[in-house]
């Protein structure tokens, strides 16, 4: 049960705090207006937020749920039980990171539990800042050539459960077989908050 714990935590931190390393994406578009010929539109992605659930097969059969806001500075995420009941608290921002666990009401130590299962090379903040954003590419990292997700004793699959227009991702399944667990995280709804600012570039006569 420790190891469960332990190891959904690891992943919502690390999905969550990742974000707060996003900077925003931005797009620029051309629109005619009446005073000017044209003006660009600078669109900037600069928090999200959502709700998902946690599912273990093994050793334990459960689910758990979970929202999250983050932003530029700072990042949360509440885990909880089906009742509603507050499992976890997660907040962080681009340098520190506290895990409350409220029924135990033991706080804990980042760092060690990323380190105790050796995920710190595989679970990067930039590799699940892009499942968080729903990016489509996603890359593990390697070392000397070869995948650290071997150093997982089993698999590590991103994948997109949803038939969306937008593919975006919204699943991450993991598979360990010493000790072996089976467990997945799903965001059922992502929203993203966007800055707009409008730029005049030429005055019609």
């Amino acid at each position: 049960m420790h190891l469960i714990r332990s190891i959904i935590i690891i992943e919502m931190v690390l999905v969550i705090s990742s974000c707060s390393h996003w900077n925003g994406k931005e797009k620029i578009k051309t629109e005619y207006t009446n005073r000017y010929s044209f003006e660009k539109e600078l669109v900037s992605f600069t928090s999200c937020s959502g709700k998902g659930q946690i599912i273990s097969k093994n050793p334990l059969r459960g689910k758990l749920y979970f929202t999250f806001l983050s932003n530029r500075d700072s990042s949360q995420v509440y885990v909880k039980d089906f009742l509603g009941r507050r499992l976890y608290s997660i907040k962080g921002n681009n340098e520190q990171i506290f895990i409350t666990d409220h029924h135990n009401n033991i706080v804990h130590d980042f760092n060690n539990l990323v380190n105790t299962y050796t995920l710190d090379k595989i679970l990067t903040p930039v590799v699940l800042q892009k499942y968080l954003w729903g990016e489509t590419q996603i890359t593990i990292p390697t070392e000397n050539g070869r995948s650290e997700s071997n150093k997982l004793n089993g698999s590590l699959i991103f994948i997109s459960k949803k038939a969306k227009k937008d593919g975006l991702l919204d699943t991450v399944i993991i598979n360990l077989n010493e000790p072996k667990i089976e467990l997945s995280i799903e965001i059922l709804n992502r929203e993203f908050f966007e800055f707009t600012q409008f730029i005049p570039t030429e005055l019609i006569n």
